[in-house]
C-alpha cells in the first residue's frame, strides 16, 4: 500500500520572525506606555517605528537609516 504525501514548503524571512516575535513581547506597547512622542508627531505611533527598525536592524546587522528610507 503506497501512501502519497504532498509536502509543501514556504520561505519564511527573518524579518516577519523578529516583528512577530516583538508582537509577543509587547515590546511596542512598552515603548508607547514609557516614551512620549514630540507634539507634531503623525503617523503610526512610536512603538511600531521603533520595533520596525529593530527588526532592519537585527535582519541586516547595519544600523545607518538610509537603507530604511524610501
Amino acid at each position: 500500500m503506497n501512501i502519497g504525501l504532498a509536502i509543501e514548503t514556504e520561505r519564511v524571512d527573518d524579518i516577519q520572525v523578529l516583528e512577530a516575535e516583538m508582537d509577543k513581547m509587547s515590546i511596542a506597547e512598552m515603548v508607547d506606555e514609557n516614551f512620549a512622542t514630540h507634539g507634531n508627531w503623525q503617523g503610526i505611533n512610536l512603538g511600531r517605528v521603533m520595533t520596525g527598525w529593530l527588526a532592519h536592524v537585527l535582519s541586516e546587522a547595519d544600523h545607518r537609516l538610509n537603507h530604511v528610507q524610501n
